[in-house]
């Protein structure tokens, strides 16, 4: 069966090559959107794949309640939220002596904005590390009392920011959440200074636990999710202004707890959030029962070891579950 979309007018075109053809990957059911169709596909000229039907930001105001990052100031029960912060300030540090490497020295605080900044954990250590931090995000994400760094939360804000003003910009598993990703990429490249960095961490759509898990990947996340982003059509989208100089797939800890969440999901048959997933995450509980939660939470454990095994492997073969690269905008950009 001809699984080609092609453009009608009404579908935005591919965000890359501005193509129209698009394949059908597979359709996914959204419980918090039943009387409407949801599917992945991919442009035939360039394999970007993107959701549709593409939401709205208006649509996605809906979805993007307080529940989607849990009660202020905690996303997850207590020992999760630690292990999170923890992880944020080691990619800091990372970040940091990336930096280091290669920008060159100055005397005052390096400056770096991290687009879509959920609840500041990464800016609160970059803080820590001596830059002077400045986020983008929802007003409903952030922590107002936050004080490690300077929130924007409109566009006059981000449109006032001078040209050039930044040595870092971070997209910390956020250009997947952006209608059109050139467009976020572009106001990157504005406000970077030449021989700046972009940083940009994001699911792997190529990745092993994709192909193995399908509908049930739990970093796919249709419809927040509105793009879903593999290696060469990053590439693609950076290389007029930018030479990428780091690129990896190896990401354990995020892989592995991706790989047992997406046991729980094949096991529940779910395409969201698990029910498991939802209750440790402080969001609304949903109606699974104790029992059901504490076979998930087996299963769950069941599966840690083995998505660890996963994750160094695909990592190590360029097909894990998350892809990082660093680029640095050229300097006649």
């Amino acid at each position: 069966m001809d699984q080609t979309v092609r453009g009608d007018g009404s579908a935005p075109a591919c965000f890359i090559c501005g193509g129209q053809q698009f394949e059908r990957l597979l359709s996914v059911r959204i419980p918090r959107d039943p009387d409407r169709e949801h599917w992945i596909e991919r442009c035939q000229s360039c394999d970007a794949v993107r959701s549709r039907p593409l939401l709205s930001d208006e649509e996605l105001g809906a979805l993007y309640t307080t529940q989607y990052y849990g009660p202020p100031k905690r996303r997850s029960v207590t020992l999760i939220e630690k292990l999170r912060v923890m992880a944020m300030r080691n990619r800091a540090r990372m970040l940091t002596r990336i930096a280091r490497a290669h920008l060159p020295a100055s005397s005052g605080r390096p400056r770096v904005l991290d687009i879509g900044c959920g609840r500041g954990n990464l800016l609160v250590g970059l803080n820590q590390e001596g830059w002077d931090c400045w986020g983008l995000e929802r007003p409903e994400f952030v922590d107002p009392s936050a004080t490690a760094y300077k929130l924007l939360l409109s566009p006059q804000e981000v449109e006032a920011l001078e040209d050039g003003s930044f040595d870092l910009v971070v997209m910390w598993h956020s250009l997947e959440h952006m209608s059109d990703p050139a467009a976020t990429v572009a106001l990157a490249t504005r406000l970077l200074k030449p021989g700046g960095l972009l940083t940009i961490a994001v699911p792997n759509f190529d990745s092993t636990q994709r192909r193995w898990f399908g509908r049930h990947w739990f970093a796919m996340s249709v419809p927040v999710h509105r793009q879903h982003l593999s290696r060469r059509p990053l590439e693609r989208l950076l290389t007029p202004h930018y030479d990428v100089l780091r690129f990896s797939t190896m990401a354990l800890e995020q892989g592995t707890f991706i790989f047992a969440h997406s046991v729980v999901n094949a096991l529940t048959d779910s395409h969201e959030p698990n029910p498991l997933y939802e209750r440790l995450s402080l969001r609304q509980p949903g109606s699974a029962g104790m029992l059901s939660l504490v076979l998930q939470g087996v299963a769950l454990l069941a599966a840690l070891p083995v998505g660890f095994v996963e994750s160094l492997v695909s990592g190590w073969l360029d097909r894990g579950t998350v892809l990082t690269l660093v680029a640095q905008k050229r300097r006649e950009s």
